[in-house]
């Protein structure tokens, strides 16, 4: 594997979580829970600030 497949591993699993983190978050406001937009927005700038420190460690 080179570094290449390793970020893109990552980042795939990256959008993984993101997906399943939004999906649950939004299951949440289904069953009636007030959950901000601006959780959604913090959430997602959370998670890519930690990919981003991953991604440099595989440099």
């Amino acid at each position: 594997m080179t570094n290449s497949d390793d970020r893109e591993a990552v980042e795939a699993f990256a959008d993984s979580i993101e997906a399943t983190v939004t999906d649950l978050l939004a299951d949440y406001l289904i069953i009636g829970e007030d959950l901000p937009d601006s959780l959604f927005i913090t959430f997602n700038k959370a998670l890519r600030q930690r990919i981003s420190v991953i991604l440099r460690r595989l440099k």
